[in-house]
């Protein structure tokens, strides 16, 4: 198990990166009328900074342009990265309960902050932090609200930070775990997933992309 303190030296800049996406979302929500408790229960339950996005964009619209169960595919599909995700990182020897929380907190974030040589706890740790400050970020979002008027927010680019660190933490992991033996597999995976984007185009390369990664990985591992 690694200390605490190089647990948090990783974690804490991905907190830093992913505040301004909360924010954001709790500014959005407010100016959408819902209040803190929507937005604290929506965040807890909820907790996949994508589709709350996405509600939030159909909530404005009332659902009238895709209606509900549109609504709920569409959030469904932009999610179903994280099962595989789940299936590789959750440890068989935990309890039914465990399982169910440690999956629910996963994130992108957290999953491409977590190492191979950690143990589970040290990954409970990194996707409580997480969790906890997209929670708090964006109920801060909803305080603030009423406070910031509307055209600012279209001064603001606040998905730089997030994407750039997710991008950085994705490198190191991959050139960490990188050997002579899993290079060519890195590199399959690399060609089926531009492969999926030429067939399937920008909106829904990454459903067959994951799914068909996810089973070389498990292959091959």
């Amino acid at each position: 198990m690694i200390t605490h303190t190089s647990l948090l030296s990783r974690t804490i800049p991905v907190c830093l990166a992913l505040t301004p996406i909360g924010l954001l979302f709790g500014i959005l929500a407010g100016q959408q009328n819902l209040d803190h408790y929507e937005v604290l229960l929506l965040s807890i339950f909820g907790f996949s900074g994508s589709g709350q996005f996405a509600l939030l964009s159909f909530y404005q619209n009332n659902f009238i342009d895709i209606g509900y169960l549109t609504a709920f595919l569409l959030i469904l599909s932009m999610n179903v990265r994280y099962i595989p995700m789940t299936l590789i990182s959750t440890p068989k020897d935990i309890k039914l309960s465990s399982k169910i929380v440690y999956g629910h907190i996963l994130s992108d974030e957290s999953f491409a902050t977590e190492r191979y040589t950690d143990t589970y706890h040290d990954h409970l740790k990194i996707r409580l932090y997480i969790f906890f400050t997209w929670v708090i970020s964006t109920l801060a979002g909803q305080i603030l609200s009423s406070y910031i008027p509307d055209y600012i927010l279209s001064y603001l680019n606040v998905s730089f930070p997030i994407s750039a660190i997710l991008f950085t933490l994705s490198f190191i992991n991959i050139k960490n775990k990188t050997t002579k033996n899993n290079i060519k597999v890195i590199f399959v995976l690399f060609l089926v997933t531009i492969l999926s984007f030429f067939i399937f185009g920008e909106r829904f390369f990454w459903i067959p992309a994951i799914l068909t990664n996810y089973i070389i990985f498990r292959k091959f591992k």
